[in-house]
């Protein structure tokens, strides 16, 4: 009993603090998971493409990128592990780890690719509007994403774009046609050729070659290039309301939905989606040099009120 009293004071008391920080910030509008499409940005793109209305708490969208970590897109023999789609998703892991993006913050990275056994389209899955992780757009959804173009370049996690000092040719390996399926010359083929896409477009509109490079789209595979990288969908929240709906909803554990404070989409309100209600009002903070204590400060700075509190529900029991 005495743990979980422990818990119960401890979550009141990081939602008070949330609280606090939201009351302190003039700032009240949406924000993105990862802080990348901040609210400045939801200021200047009021409109969700995905949907053709306002953001609200709950939706959703994706970020691209090109990978500075360059790699042969086959070798014969042997054929494995190249012929695997997961060794390229780790590349674009990594990438995103390195960034601070990926493991460390709880989000996973998918190569947009083909191999012999699983299309780009159906391996990447993308369910809602995508864009650079500058911001740009580069799709309205999955329909946009797999018609032969998108709407700007792809680019590196920093924003700059891609060259041959990266990547040979300025191209990335993707074995896929411009509408996400598998070419005949996927990541890990053995013939010596695998398909690529070109981010930059040279001999076309900047978005029109991206995955498919059409009559050039086949070079060898020992040559070390790019891949694309594509996040698992990514949340917006409102914090002011977003905290409200937490707040009231913290313990449900069935049903639940994003309006109901369950942020991480798994049908309940807990710890998981506390969290990410204060990664959003971090970053909000951060913006005005006003950031919410980390866990660990914020125990510290809790600990001298713990025992009365804790006295407080013993002498009501």
């Amino acid at each position: 009993m005495k743990s979980s009293r422990i818990k119960t004071v401890l979550t009141l008391a990081v939602l008070a603090m949330a609280c606090f920080a939201m009351t302190t910030s003039a700032q009240a509008g949406p924000v993105g998971q990862l802080g990348i499409l901040d609210e400045a940005w939801f200021t200047a793109n009021t409109i969700n493409p995905g949907t053709g209305a306002a953001w609200k708490a709950g939706d959703t969208y994706q970020l691209a990128f090109v990978t500075y970590t360059d790699t042969i897109a086959s070798i014969n023999p042997p054929v494995a592990p190249w012929d695997d789609i997961a060794t390229f998703d780790a590349i674009a892991q990594a990438d995103a780890d390195d960034a601070g993006i990926g493991s460390s913050v709880g989000v996973t990275w998918n190569v947009i690719g083909s191999t012999a056994t699983v299309d780009a389209r159906d391996h990447a899955v993308v369910s809602g509007p995508v864009y650079t992780c500058s911001g740009i757009d580069l799709a309205t959804g999955y329909t946009d994403m797999w018609d032969g173009s998108v709407a700007n370049e792809i680019t590196h996690i920093d924003g700059t774009s891609i060259n041959e000092s990266v990547s040979r040719w300025g191209l990335c390996w993707t074995g896929s046609y411009d509408d996400g399926t598998k070419t005949t010359n996927p990541l890990g083929d053995t013939d010596r050729f695998v398909s690529m896409g070109d981010p930059i477009a040279n001999d076309g509109p900047v978005g029109s070659n991206w995955i498919d490079y059409g009559g050039n789209r086949n070079q060898d595979f020992s040559n070390t290039c790019c891949i694309y990288g594509l996040s698992e969908p990514l949340k917006v929240v409102f914090p002011e309301v977003d905290y409200i709906a937490l707040k009231t909803h913290f313990g449900q554990t069935t049903s639940a939905g994003a309006t109901d404070g369950d942020y991480d989409d798994d049908g309940d309100v807990d710890w998981d989606d506390l969290q990410i209600l204060q990664d959003a009002f971090r970053e909000l903070n951060d913006a005005n040099a006003n950031p919410i204590p980390e866990p660990a400060s914020l125990l510290i700075m809790l600990g001298a009120g713990l025992p009365a509190l804790l006295k407080r529900r013993r002498s009501r029991s």
